[in-house]
């Protein structure tokens, strides 16, 4: 059974952070648009290339960026790997990456962690994975956060 203090320390969380979801099929990006907001959060962003994303990023901070894998022209690895690289110009290079994806294959998730991305979720996404992976990344952001 979950804790209530964890799951209330998740939804804040949630409720509190920035997100970019970056998909180039307008049903997905609402779909995890309409998760997010099913979990709480309010504060949300969408791009439809890696192109935009990039544009929303030198402009803005978020504190997750969502990214779908498999995008015509830049992929969402590709466009990761540029993040991580910081010479785009983005505004937080270190911003927490969750890619989205069907594609299981180890070599893949081996691919997307090498290109810097935080964690890995598989299409069709249920909204209690998107959560795990949200309140594993945004607890460490805030443990980063407190060091500092």
């Amino acid at each position: 059974m979950i804790s209530p203090k964890i799951v209330s320390d998740t939804t804040k969380a949630i409720e509190n952070a920035s997100f970019l979801v970056v998909d180039d099929d307008r049903f997905f990006r609402s779909l995890i648009k309409t998760t997010l907001m099913q979990l709480g959060g309010y504060h949300i962003k969408d791009a439809s290339s890696a192109v935009e994303a990039l544009e929303q990023l030198k402009e803005s901070t978020f504190d997750v960026l969502l990214l779908d894998h498999e995008m015509p022209g830049v992929t969402g690895l590709e466009l990761a790997r540029l993040i991580r690289k910081g010479n785009e110009g983005v505004l937080d290079p270190q911003i927490p990456i969750i890619i989205i994806t069907g594609n299981t294959e180890e070599r893949t998730v081996k691919e997307a962690k090498l290109s810097g991305v935080n964690e890995y979720l598989i299409k069709p996404i249920s909204p209690a994975a998107l959560e795990k992976r949200l309140a594993k990344i945004l607890k460490t952001k805030a443990a980063q956060n407190s060091a500092t």
